[in-house]
């Protein structure tokens, strides 16, 4: 999985992803579409990519608060549910339905572009804390390994903790990846629950429930950043 690094000034937190590369010879700092994005070769200490964060605040400040104003003003079309693009509407009624999942739709009772993106985020965090726990229920009946309590979080760095009082949190953003994907990251946090640990005898486990861990880990680092930054700002 990519690892990720926050950068927080007054009431602003901004995430960055750190991306380790073979190919990469030095240590590198961009601006994308998507946000911000740390490229360092792969034996890299991570404190190297903190102390370059350090050194360019008043550049990641200047940045981001463009990239914010940008990405507000942006009409939004389609957001990913289960790894599949459900189309956005904008209404000025409320709808008896806003997550349409038969029409694979979101409506949103708004037709400012700024304020919609807000109220889409509280429909998706909304529908994640419902169905979240279901999926949870569902992979511990599977695999016998049973929390004591759920919680669905906004992690900005994280897809998910276990802690040793056997408490899964789990991060909204599962939502929108794909359903093999999400239950994988479940089993992976219950896993944790006899192993708190990433031993050879954790990964095992896992894979006793999940044999396709590696596919999916692996989309994780390759796609799975775009989901942990979208709507990466509280509102």
């Amino acid at each position: 999985m990519n690892e990720f690094l926050e950068v927080s000034w007054d009431d602003v937190t901004a995430q960055v992803l750190v991306r380790r590369s073979s190919r990469a010879r030095r240590v590198t700092l961009r601006m994308t579409d998507s946000g911000f994005v740390i490229t360092m070769p792969q034996r890299t200490p991570l404190m190297i990519a903190k102390g370059l964060l350090s050194d360019n605040q008043h550049w990641i400040r200047q940045h981001f608060e463009k990239w914010e104003a940008k990405k507000s003003s942006l009409p939004i079309d389609q957001i990913l549910i289960h790894g599949e693009p459900y189309q956005v509407l904008l209404t000025d009624r409320r709808p008896a339905m806003p997550l349409n999942q038969e029409a694979k739709t979101v409506t949103i009772p708004v037709q400012d572009h700024t304020l919609a993106r807000k109220v889409l985020r509280q429909i998706l965090r909304r529908y994640a804390a419902e169905i979240i726990p279901v999926w949870v229920a569902r992979e511990s009946a599977r695999t016998g390994l049973m929390p004591n309590k759920v919680i669905v979080r906004d992690q900005k760095t994280k897809w998910g903790s276990c802690s040793t009082n056997r408490t899964l949190s789990l991060n909204w953003r599962i939502v929108m990846a794909p359903q093999n994907v999400a239950d994988y990251l479940i089993v992976h946090e219950l896993a944790h629950l006899i192993h708190m640990n990433h031993s050879k005898e954790f990964w095992a486990l896992v894979e006793r429930h999940c044999p396709d861990y590696r596919r999916l880990d692996r989309w994780l680092t390759t796609e799975g950043w775009r989901l942990m930054m979208s709507f990466s700002r509280e509102p």
